[in-house]
């Protein structure tokens, strides 16, 4: 129960009904004597709680809260007005924020024995308060250490904030932009103005600055008009952006695109010409009597160059026809580049990108020589191939003229050697005869190997394909070359796998191949040694092998081997006869078959040649 204070009895009535927590306080000791029942719903006291103690009763069991009250209590005994933010907590704990008014009664002798506190509740308004002052803070922050910097202009189109690094706002407040000094043209100056005073927003406005150090730094600066909820304009905000390093990049890429020398042309989205170098222009002389191809479309350049010198040869027949085929074909770019033959006579190759953004790229490349180039190869190729059918043709005729009189002398020297006929006198001539027979036998063999070469290097040799088992043929070739072998005191070793499966090749060639490394084998070893036959199926087909025991081949002459009438020089082939086609005849024939030669030699320990064929050729190779 309040007690009986009669002097401020006027006061607690019309209080007492207020919405605001009011109490008064004893002056002297700052003892409470009256609170209103809004007092006591604010604060979760009752009346008994407060009435008679002092205000520190509103944050009972805290070590300060005469301290936190030491403000207010010291007004209300000096008995002076005076307004504070006074924290305090409720009952259940929570936070308190009351803002206290102290006004001093006034009585007889103007002394005041009681001060009035009215008090409003204003946690929440301070809680809002501090979190708009930490965005603030946040925000500003961020500004101070962001790249980019904002701005802030009032209505009266004058800077009132700026956030750039380094610089006070004094430096820009109250000024208008053009008296900032930006380094621009008068032009885009007047431009951005008439922006500003039409209210309408802008990006993109791109100028310079001298820093203190005088050092000149490009800015890239956009904003937008704002207005209030009338309708009316308050100024502008925005934000710049140094761009210096982006147009030195720029300004190195456009230095390297001009020093390219092929011709760089760059399309935006809408197809319009926005960027080339000048290596363009030069490889289509049209372009340099237009004013600038800039903004044209690509369908515009196609339209150009039909008047030109320059156009592409394929435009002569149907000009609608081919701007479509081309105007397409950039739109949507090949893979590969592509060749044009322009009407003076140049090739130029066309690479088409399209880029991220939906432009397209092009590169123009002039490849006028490399095209003469290959079309002079391929002219000399067709001439080379001209001459060597030519040169096959006439083995082959001169093979065949001169096999019938060899034939005759072959038949001639052997019906005297074997005195058919009768004697024929002297034991020389017999001998003589039996020369001129093994000479004349020699000459048709080499006629044959030139003649079977010619062919296969006209194309003119064909497969006939026959099944058959590759050990009887070996058997039959180790046969035919028994005598041979046992007059150069050699001897053979067969090593013919017994699980070879039958093959299906061209007899007549297989047993040419076995005869032609048989016969190199036996001419180039030495008397008393062996020649080695094997053959094994491998993966693929299977490989024969013929191996002898001879002097061997240097490392250097093995690449020249298994070329027409290359032999290697060494005491052997001195005195031993040979055309050097043998191992040439050999390749082609397996090479034909879609099979491989191999030779591996080493000095003094002999040489290897190893045949790799398939075990079947298709029908359509017989």
């Amino acid at each position: 129960m309040a007690a009986k204070h009669d002097s401020i009895e006027p006061l607690t009535r019309l209080y007492a009904g207020s919405p605001d927590p009011t109490f008064i306080v004893e002056a002297a000791n700052a003892h409470v004597v009256w609170v209103n029942p809004a007092f006591c719903a604010a604060t979760g006291l009752s009346e008994a709680e407060v009435i008679g103690r002092d205000l520190s009763c509103l944050r009972p069991d805290s070590p300060t809260a005469r301290d936190d009250w030491r403000p207010g209590a010291l007004a209300a005994r000096e008995g002076r007005p005076g307004r504070f933010d006074i924290p305090c907590r409720r009952m259940d704990g929570s936070p308190l924020i009351i803002d206290i008014t102290f006004l001093p009664i006034p009585e007889a002798g103007g002394a005041s024995r009681y001060v009035l506190g009215a008090a409003r509740d204003v946690t929440r308004a301070r809680q809002l308060t501090r979190e708009v002052q930490e965005r603030e803070k946040r925000f500003q922050d961020f500004a101070e250490i962001a790249s980019d910097w904002f701005w802030e202009l009032d209505e009266n189109l004058r800077f009132n904030w700026v956030s750039v690094p380094g610089i006070p706002i004094s430096a820009y407040a109250g000024k208008t932009f053009r008296e900032t000094r930006p380094i621009m043209a008068e032009a885009a100056l007047a431009a951005h103005e008439d922006d500003l005073a039409h209210r309408r927003p802008f990006r993109n406005l791109t100028f310079a600055r001298l820093t203190p150090d005088g050092t000149q730094r490009f800015l890239s600066s956009g904003g937008r008009p704002v207005f209030d909820e009338t309708g009316r304009f308050r100024g502008y905000r925005g934000c710049a952006q140094d761009v210096t390093a982006n147009l030195e990049t720029e300004r190195r890429l456009l230095s390297a695109i001009e020093s390219m020398r092929d011709g760089l042309i760059l399309f935006d989205r809408d197809d319009r010409v926005v960027l080339h170098n000048t290596k363009y222009l030069d490889l289509y002389p049209y372009t340099r009597q237009l004013p600038s191809i800039i903004g044209l479309r690509f369908e515009d350049l196609l339209r150009q160059a039909l008047g030109s010198q320059s156009k592409d040869v394929e435009s002569a027949s149907d000009p609608e026809a081919w701007v479509a085929r081309r105007v397409a074909r950039h739109l949507d770019p090949p893979a590969e580049p592509y060749e044009v033959q322009l009407s003076d006579g140049r090739w130029i190759l066309v690479h088409e990108r399209r880029t991220a953004d939906g432009g397209v790229v092009g590169i123009r490349s002039d490849i006028t020589r490399m095209k003469r180039a290959e079309l002079d190869a391929k002219s000399a190729y067709a001439m080379a191939e001209a001459h060597n059918r030519a040169k096959s043709d006439f083995l082959a005729n001169m093979s065949h003229e001169l096999r019938t009189p060899l034939n005759a002398i072959i038949g001639f020297s052997e019906t005297m050697s074997h005195e058919l006929l009768g004697p024929i006198g002297s034991v020389r001539y017999r001998e003589y005869a039996e020369d001129i027979r093994k000479s004349g036998a020699y000459l048709l063999d080499l006629i044959g190997d030139i003649l079977d070469l010619s062919r296969i290097e006209a194309g003119k040799r064909e497969l006939s394909a026959e099944t058959f088992a590759f050990a009887e043929l070996a058997t039959e070739v180790l046969r035919m070359m028994r005598e041979t072998a046992t007059r150069a005191k050699i001897s053979f070793k067969s090593g013919i796998a017994p699980g070879l499966p039958a093959v299906t090749l061209d007899r007549r060639a297989v047993r040419q191949i076995l005869l032609n490394l048989l016969s190199n084998a036996v001419k180039f070893s030495h008397p008393g040694g062996t020649v080695h036959l094997t053959a094994a199926e491998e993966p693929g087909g299977f490989t024969i092998a013929v191996a002898d025991e001879g002097p061997g081949i240097p490392a250097d002459r093995l690449s020249s081997l298994a070329q027409p009438f290359v032999q290697v020089e060494n005491v052997m082939n001195r005195r031993l006869p040979g055309s050097g086609l043998g191992l040439a005849i050999s390749r082609s024939l397996a090479e034909l078959h879609g099979g491989s030669l191999r030779i591996d030699s080493a000095l003094g320990r002999g040489t290897r040649v190893s045949i790799h064929l398939p075990l079947a050729i298709a029908a359509a190779a017989a």
